[in-house]
């Protein structure tokens, strides 16, 4: 709950600018395009990762409200999404998962849909 209020916070009563949103994806130029997009739509809170270990870093210190995870940052990322899941880092029952994956990539999709995301998404994307 915010401080001095009585309602629990839920994801409807945050503004744009209150969501906690993490994005982790290995090509800068579309890491750039994609936090350039949200910040287009209001959100300000965007924290971006190159890389999963990087990902796990932020992720054992603070847990976000919204992950977009790209299926191509290393093997270890679906694992991560499932420690996610299960809550091994934080305790936020409510963090929404997103998975982009390559178009035609079965392999990849099954690895996506094991974690249990919230949405998979493929690429190529446009806003």
């Amino acid at each position: 709950m915010r401080r001095g209020t009585t309602k629990p916070i839920t994801l409807e009563s945050l503004t744009p600018k209150e969501i906690e949103f993490y994005l982790s994806e290995s090509k800068e130029g579309v890491r750039t395009g994609l936090v350039s997009m949200l910040c287009n739509m209001v959100l300000r809170k965007i924290s971006a990762y190159e890389s999963a270990e990087k990902l796990t870093g932020a992720l054992m210190h603070k847990s976000p409200d919204v992950m977009l995870v790209a299926s191509d940052l290393h093997d270890d990322v679906f694992p991560l999404l499932k420690k996610v899941r299960n809550h091994e880092f934080w305790r936020n029952p409510f963090t929404v998962i997103s998975v982009i994956i390559e178009c035609d990539n079965k392999q990849q999709l099954e690895g996506a849909m094991k974690p249990g995301p919230d949405y998979v998404m493929t690429a190529p994307l446009a806003p």
